[in-house]
């Protein structure tokens, strides 16, 4: 406890400066684990009407709640911070702390899920929320090898795991590709859950890319029933069958699109109603819901071809081949080989990949971040921070 307090006060500094950039940096909000696991945690919280005022790491707690609810999340990570340093032993601060830097987009909210569980005895219930919720930081990563290693003391639980956790673990195994794995998690998420439209879309979705499809056509119709304004839902949906004049989904897509507020939503809309009267040869309609899309796509994640030709040119001159060269050394790594397809859009790379995968020695990952996500961990950036091709050639001091 002593060692990792000592390391919590060395990184305090770095942390708060993390908060802020992340904030700067701040997207549209999307699925992530870490709200809901906060949520489910929140009756693992005593309430103050039961609890005498004088606790402070109970008065921290409520306010830290208090500021995530308005949605002030570096105020909160402050206060969970504070609670933690009081008592490093005790979940409630490590639950706010993590749920704060998690919405943030922190680079460090994988680092406090794993400082938490060093500090929180073994058996104590938010250990399970917080196992979790680091294996989908993990995984969100691109590590996914320690992401399926954290689930594994998680996957003793069985039916004794809690709902919202076993939805988390369905997601991790799902963002590495392991749908086998997720769909068990995903149901019985599902199934304790009936009234959750994103357990529903969580299901739908592991279950489609099992080659399930009438199931998850099932599961995801569940999703937009409770949420009509489910965009992911919506789009999926779209994609997975051929409209027809008989059977189309454009007058629903249409009304849901006319109620969305948000650009991303609406975005979705546009083009899942492209896909639809695509496939019914209504040209002019698809062209023009596929224009709309594009339009507010741009107005989301601003495209400037200036910075991403100069930031490719900041990664050609910083990782040389002679750099390269010398950092591999000629040693082989341990371990299964990589395969790279690397292509232009629309060029066949997804067919190759198939064709490849067809062995039983070959394990297809999809499209992966990894380079990304590995020069973010290399520059301590937050999520949804760009990458400045300065910071790029920084590397190379």
């Amino acid at each position: 406890v002593s060692t990792a307090r000592s390391a919590w006060r060395r990184d305090r500094a770095r942390r708060r400066r993390g908060c802020g950039r992340a904030l700067e940096h701040q997207g549209p909000a999307g699925h992530t684990a870490g709200p809901y696991s906060f949520i489910a945690a929140r009756s693992e919280i005593p309430a103050l009407s039961q609890t005498p005022p004088a606790d402070p790491i109970l008065r921290l707690t409520q306010a830290g709640l208090d500021a995530l609810r308005r949605g002030d999340l570096v105020p909160a990570a402050q206060m969970g911070e504070q609670a933690t340093r009081i008592d490093p032993r005790r979940a409630e601060g490590w639950l706010v702390l993590c749920a704060a830097l998690t919405k943030m987009g922190s680079v460090d909210d994988e680092r406090a899920m794993g400082m938490a569980l060093q500090n929180i005895p073994e058996g104590e219930p938010a250990r399970v929320v917080l196992a979790a919720d680091r294996a989908s930081a993990l995984a969100r990563r691109g590590r996914a090898q320690e992401a399926v290693d954290l689930l594994q003391p998680l996957e003793a639980l069985g039916a004794s795991a809690p709902p919202r956790q076993r939805d988390v673990m369905g997601s991790v195994y799902a963002m590495v590709n392991l749908f086998d794995r997720a769909v068990p998690h995903c149901e019985a998420a599902a199934a304790a859950l009936p009234d959750n439209a994103m357990v529903q879309y969580n299901l739908g979705t592991a279950l489609r890319y099992l080659g399930r499809f009438d199931e998850a056509r099932t599961a995801l119709e569940r999703a937009v029933a409770l949420d009509p304004a489910h965009s992911l839902a919506h789009g999926t949906l779209a994609q997975m069958q051929k409209a027809t004049p008989e059977s189309n989904r454009v007058e629903r897509l249409r009304a849901a699109r006319a109620a969305a507020g948000d650009d991303l939503d609406k975005a979705r809309f546009d083009y899942a109603l492209f896909k639809e009267l695509d496939d019914l040869r209504r040209t002019d309609e698809a062209w023009a819901a596929l224009e709309s899309g594009a339009a507010l796509m741009r107005k989301v994640t601003p495209f400037r071809a200036d910075r991403r030709r100069a930031r490719t040119d900041a990664l050609i001159s910083t990782f040389d081949p002679a750099r390269l060269g010398a950092a591999a050394g000629g040693a082989t790594r341990p371990g299964p080989l990589p395969i790279f397809i690397v292509g232009l859009p629309r060029s066949g790379t997804t067919l190759t990949e198939r064709i490849l995968a067809a062995h039983s020695a070959v394990t297809p990952m999809g499209e992966t971040s990894g380079f990304t996500l590995a020069l973010r961990q290399a520059l301590n950036l937050p999520r949804k921070a760009e990458i400045e091709p300065d910071a790029i050639r920084s590397l190379s001091a």
